[in-house]
C-alpha cells in the first residue's frame, strides 16, 4: 500500500462530506470501524466520543449542524477533532447528553477529559462555541471537576494543581522525599465572553472545610509513626497552598514551619534532613526573609 493511499485513506476518515448529515457521518464513521462510547447535542452543535477497537484509538469529533428550509437536518462541519491513545472522557456537564450554557452568555460549553498514559496525570478541556465559533477556553486545567462550590446553582471548576512540578525532590543524606503529592486547588467561574475567572479568594468556606480533611491526613501520617516521610510533607504543603489560595499566605506558612519543626527524639539525621528541607522550601515558595 502507497504512502499517498495511506494519507489518503487518513484524510478521508478524519474529514466529513460536507453534504452529510450528522446522522449520514456516524454512520461512516461506524463504517470505519468506530463506536459511539459517549455523544452530547444542543439544536447547533453535538460532540462526539468514538472508540476504535483496532489500534485501541479514541477521538473527540465536534460537529455544527444547522436545520436546512425545510426544517430537516442539515450539513455537519467538523470544528474539532483529537486523537488519543489513553484514556479520555466527557466531562459530567454532559452526563445528560446535553451542551449547556454554563456562563449564562448564549454561548455553549463542550468540556472532556483526557489522561495521560504511564503517570497519574489527567487535564481538562474546554471549548466555547458562540456565532458559529469554536474556540479554546483558556488552557487545559490539570484534575479539574464541575462542581457547585457556594451552592447557588451555577458550576464552578475545581482545579488541582502539581505547583512544585511532577518531578521536584528533596534530597538530603539518607533521606529521598519526592512531595508529589502536595497539590494547590484552585476554583474557576467560567465568565461571559469565554474568560475563566479565578474566584478562590471570594470562597474561604471551601478551604477550610478542605483544610480539616487534611489536618486528620497529616495526623494520620505522622512520619515517626509510618516512616512516610513524602506523604507527610505533601500533605503539609497542601494545607500551605490552601492557606495562601484563600488569603492567609502568612499564616499557612506559619503552620508549615511547626508542620516541618524536628521533634526532640528524631535522630539526628533526620533532623538536618528537615531544616535543610525548610530552607529550600522556603526559596521554592518565594517567602520572605523576615517571615
Amino acid at each position: 500500500m502507497s504512502l499517498w493511499y495511506c494519507a489518503a485513506l487518513f484524510f478521508s476518515l478524519a474529514q466529513p462530506a460536507f453534504a452529510r448529515t450528522l446522522d449520514e457521518e456516524i454512520l461512516r464513521l461506524r463504517a470505519a470501524g468506530f463506536e459511539t462510547v459517549e455523544s452530547a447535542r444542543s439544536s447547533d452543535l453535538s460532540v462526539l466520543h468514538l472508540h476504535r477497537k483496532e489500534g485501541g484509538t479514541s477521538r473527540i469529533l465536534v460537529y455544527s449542524s444547522e436545520k436546512n428550509a425545510r426544517g430537516r437536518a442539515g450539513q455537519a462541519k467538523l470544528l474539532h477533532f483529537n486523537t488519543f491513545m489513553s484514556g479520555v472522557r466527557l466531562a459530567s456537564i454532559h452526563s445528560a447528553g446535553k451542551i449547556p450554557d454554563i456562563a449564562g452568555d448564549g454561548a455553549s460549553i463542550i468540556a472532556y477529559v483526557y489522561s495521560y498514559s504511564g503517570i497519574d496525570q489527567e487535564s481538562l478541556v474546554l471549548l466555547r462555541f458562540k456565532d458559529g465559533r469554536l474556540s479554546p477556553v483558556g488552557k487545559p486545567l490539570p484534575f479539574a471537576q464541575f462542581l457547585d462550590v457556594n451552592k447557588d446553582g451555577r458550576l464552578e471548576i475545581v482545579s488541582k494543581e502539581n505547583p512544585l512540578g511532577p518531578l521536584f525532590v528533596l534530597q538530603c543524606d539518607s533521606f529521598f522525599v519526592p512531595p508529589r503529592a502536595a497539590v494547590r486547588t484552585r476554583i474557576f467561574r467560567l465568565a461571559k465572553g469565554g474568560r475563566l475567572e479565578d474566584i478562590s479568594k471570594g470562597l474561604p468556606s471551601f478551604y477550610k472545610e478542605q483544610e480539616a480533611e487534611l489536618e486528620a491526613r497529616l495526623h494520620a501520617e505522622d512520619p515517626m509513626k509510618t516512616g512516610r516521610y513524602g506523604e507527610y510533607l505533601g500533605t503539609a504543603l497542601s494545607l500551605y497552598y490552601d492557606a495562601e489560595m484563600s488569603g492567609r499566605k502568612k499564616s499557612g506558612f506559619d503552620r508549615l514551619k511547626k508542620t516541618l519543626a524536628p521533634p526532640k527524639n528524631m535522630p539526628r539525621k533526620a533532623q538536618d534532613c528537615f531544616q535543610e528541607m525548610s530552607l529550600t522550601l522556603r526559596k521554592k515558595l518565594s517567602i520572605p526573609a523576615d517571615w
